[in-house]
């Protein structure tokens, strides 16, 4: 579903060369947290449209620096880091918000059979 084609890149660019540098695997790390992220959101209803663009952006960053790695140049995952991190951050606040809405609305039914 949402990045299976990224997931699979990612495997075969780690097939590739098993001589990453740490700065792949945070990124990679990074990246599946975001993946989880974006799950929980879905389950809980929460529209995903703007973390999947930041989701699939970092994943295309993050293959387009595994290949130069791989090719013997200089990779900066920073970006990669950055798409990932804003998916944990809205999803961590997106979840809150869904909560918080959550106990308005129970709270105003109560207020209302209280009425």
């Amino acid at each position: 579903m949402i990045g299976l084609f990224g997931l699979l890149l990612i495997s075969s660019s780690f097939a590739l060369d098993t001589r990453v540098s740490n700065a792949s695997i945070q990124a990679k790390e990074l990246l599946n947290t975001a993946q989880k992220d974006i799950s929980e959101m879905v389950l809980r209803n929460i529209s995903i449209k703007r973390v999947n663009e930041s989701y699939q952006e970092g994943l295309q960053l993050y293959s387009a620096q595994m290949a130069l790695e791989n090719n013997g140049g200089s990779a900066d995952y920073s970006l990669v880091t950055k798409d990932a991190t804003d998916v944990s951050t809205v999803e961590k606040t997106a979840l809150e918000a869904n909560d918080e809405l959550k106990i308005f609305k129970e709270t105003y039914v109560n207020a209302e059979k209280t009425s």
